[in-house]
Parts: structure tokens; sequence; C-alpha cells
């Protein structure tokens, strides 16, 4: 296989892996899962799910190394967000 052949098809390759990436998180819009939160940053308490999706939440206070229910609501950026429930 020539060099540009295997160029093409890495980048096909990655194409559909982040197409797939995308949808993926995506289809978590609406779903429940349980967050393990492990920064804040004054406005987002920031963590991850058991599945490993990032999960940004607002709020005033720091939930660091607590793990609770979230409702995701929007994905962007590869960042999902989501509300206490």
């Amino acid at each position: 296989i020539s060099v540009a052949e295997k160029k093409k098809r890495a980048l096909k390759m990655f194409e559909t892996g982040e197409k797939s990436k995308r949808e993926f998180y995506k289809q978590q819009i609406g779903t429940v899962h349980s967050v393990l939160f492990e920064t804040f940053d004054g406005k987002y308490n920031c963590g991850h799910t058991k599945n490993f999706l990032y999960v940004k939440v607002l709020s005033d206070e720091c939930m660091e190394n607590v793990i609770a229910d979230v409702e995701i609501t929007d994905f962007k950026d590869e960042e999902c967000f989501g509300i206490l429930i």
C-alpha cells in the first residue's frame, strides 16, 4: 500500500471515530449518570462517569470527591454538561 493510501485510510478512520464519539455523547443527553467530581474551578464541578464521560455541572460550591447523580443536558466541544438531580 502506498504512503498516500495509508494516509487516506488513516484520515478516514480518524473521521469515523470522531463521528462515532460525537454521536455517543449526543445520545447521553437526557440520561442520568453517577459522577465522581474531581475538580472545582469556581464555576463548574468537573468529573467523570463510570464510562469515562467528562461532565461539568454549574455550581456555587465545591463538590470534590463527591459522587452525585447528574442528568446530562448538553454536549459541546467534547464536554458534557449536566444538572444535579
